[in-house]
């Protein structure tokens, strides 16, 4: 009998140990608390210091970094304004926490006739706008080190008259990446009366606003102020009335048929300059060489730049309306020759695609979607491979015709 007993006592203690085993779990807890997503904050701070003729006036507006009042902070505001007369502002500009594209506007640029005086009237006998803007002359750039001088190196962003524009400061076409946080860019803005201003412009005023945007430039690489304008096209088979001609070739070294120049071409014949001396020199083959074409239409002035040798022509102001831009290329036949130009940019937009001439041919493109006769720059690269033969001449043309 005792020894059922204590078979049972074994079996009872086997039994409570499997029923505390079911009841435990492993277990374990990690908390994080208090998530949190704050958006950052982009704040334009903006100061200003001035001048008039030379001196501190406070007929401009000078004061510290600060946040503007619209109606109160004036950069200019002259009331007895005469020939000769010169200015300028410096504008500082500082973005809080966050680096930022920076782009200025100036808008709503307004003349006012205010009636005519006696001498007024006299050389000018309309009497519905004022002529101040159309004389004024300004000059905005990017003023690196905020000197209130308009150094050579630095980037001027507009020359001329007052007009309604968008500037870009900082985005992602002027290569200089975003005004870092906490720093500060300046833009120089100077202006003159040119001293033989007339009478025409006698009690007239002109007004305008400034204002500026800054965005951030964290995530938006291809941020630009201005959008983008379409594409310009290359049209092949371009065939042109000649106007002038800007053009460049490769020769052997000492040849006479090595030219850079630019001419007029009125009578079917290249006009250029045979160069001599030490600008005769074999150019590298198949290198990349840029070139630089411009033409400003206040002055008239073409200039064409490659490999360091600069021509210019007075192609004069009176280039027809709706020109077109013509690309010419050759190579020498009989010879292992090729022109491509490539990298084509005008004024600051890419043109896709690039124009190539094989040995003993030609090429001819235009560009489209710009009119001509207005100012413009052409920049891009030229390749040339050549045999290195007294005959051997690729080259490109570039010129304006209708």
């Amino acid at each position: 009998m005792k020894k059922i007993i204590i078979s049972l006592s074994i079996v009872g203690a086997i039994a409570a140990v499997v029923v505390y085993g079911t009841t435990a779990f492993f277990s374990d807890e990690e908390v994080s608390q208090n998530n949190t997503f704050t958006a950052g904050a982009i704040d334009l701070k903006v100061d200003s210091e001035c001048s008039y003729n030379g001196s501190t006036s406070t007929q401009c507006g000078t004061w510290t970094m600060k946040d503007l009042e619209p109606t109160a902070d004036q950069f200019f505001k002259f009331t007895d304004v005469k020939p000769g007369d010169f200015g300028e502002n410096t504008i500082g500009l500082q973005v809080t926490n966050n680096d930022a594209w920076v782009c200025a506007a100036i808008s709503g640029v307004t003349d006012s006739e205010n009636g005519r005086t006696e001498p007024e009237a006299l050389v000018d006998t309309t009497d519905d706008t004022g002529e101040l803007s159309s004389k004024l002359e300004m000059t905005i750039w990017r003023d690196t080190d905020g000197d209130n001088v308009q150094d050579s190196e630095e980037t001027v962003l507009y020359t001329g008259n007052p007009k309604d524009q968008v500037l870009a400061l900082y985005d992602s076409s002027t290569h200089t990446g975003a005004l870092t946080g906490g720093s500060t860019g300046y833009l120089g803005i100077k202006w003159d009366l040119p001293a033989n201003t007339g009478n025409e412009v006698q009690t007239d005023s002109m007004t305008a606003d400034i204002s500026f945007n800054v965005v951030q430039s964290r995530n938006n690489d291809d941020f630009r102020c201005v959008a983008q304008t379409p594409q310009y096209t290359l049209v092949t088979g371009a065939s042109l009335v000649r106007s002038w001609d800007a053009e460049a070739r490769h020769g052997k070294l000492g040849a006479a048929d090595w030219e850079l120049g630019i001419g007029l071409n009125t009578q079917g014949a290249d006009q250029h300059n045979n160069l001599t001396g030490t600008d005769l020199y074999n150019w590298p083959q198949d290198v990349a060489m840029p070139f630089t074409l411009t033409y400003d239409k206040s002055t008239g002035v073409a200039s064409m730049t490659i490999r360091d040798v600069e021509e210019t022509y007075n192609v004069g102001t009176s280039v027809p309306a709706n020109s077109k831009l013509a690309i010419y290329l050759g190579a020498s036949s009989g010879v292992s020759d090729s022109t491509t130009l490539q990298n084509l940019v005008l004024n600051s937009t890419p043109i896709s695609g690039s124009v190539v001439a094989t040995a003993g041919g030609t090429a001819s493109n235009n560009i489209s979607g710009f009119d001509f006769s207005q100012s413009f720059t052409l920049t891009g690269e030229a390749v040339f491979n050549y045999t290195g033969t007294t005959g051997s001449r690729p080259g490109f043309s570039l010129t304006i015709g209708q």
